[in-house]
C-alpha cells in the first residue's frame, strides 16, 4: 500500500485506536515483552517495573523487577502475574538495578538496566546470563 505514487494510502490515513487497557499491579512499570509458547499460538507478556530504592539502606541494588502475566483477553480488566523472575537473580552484582527495557529475540531476554547503561541477555529456559555488555 502506498506504492507507485498512490497517496491515498499513506501511513497518515489510518488511525491508532485504544482496543483495550488493562491494569497491573506491577510498580512503575516501564517495560514489556511479549514471549511465545513453544508452539507460537500464545504466550506470556513480561513486563519490568521498578520498586524504588531499598527505604531502609536507600540503595538501588533491588530496584529491578519482572512480572510474567499470561497473555490476556479482551474481557479481562485487572491482570494478575503468574509469576515473578527472582530479582535477587536478575539484580545480582548491579548497583542500580533499575529496568528501562525488555526485548525478546531468538530465544533470549535482553534487559536495559539504563542507570548502569547494561544490557543482560537471559536464556528464559536457563535462567541464566548468556552475555552482559
Amino acid at each position: 500500500q502506498g506504492q507507485g505514487g498512490d497517496e491515498s494510502n499513506s501511513t497518515s490515513d489510518f488511525k491508532l485506536e485504544l482496543v483495550q487497557r488493562w491494569s497491573i499491579p506491577t510498580p512503575q512499570a516501564e517495560g514489556i515483552a511479549f514471549v511465545p509458547d513453544s508452539f507460537g499460538s500464545s504466550g506470556k507478556l513480561y513486563i519490568a517495573g521498578d520498586n524504588g530504592p531499598n527505604p531502609t539502606t536507600g540503595l538501588n541494588t533491588d530496584r529491578g523487577s519482572i512480572d510474567v502475566y499470561d497473555l490476556p483477553t479482551i474481557s479481562q480488566q485487572q491482570l494478575q502475574p503468574s509469576s515473578t523472575l527472582s530479582s535477587k537473580t536478575l539484580n545480582q552484582g548491579l548497583s542500580d538495578s533499575k529496568i528501562a527495557s525488555l526485548q525478546y529475540f531468538e530465544g533470549l531476554l535482553y534487559v536495559l538496566h539504563d542507570n548502569v547503561i547494561g544490557v543482560r541477555v537471559w536464556d528464559l529456559t536457563k535462567g541464566e546470563i548468556r552475555a552482559e555488555w
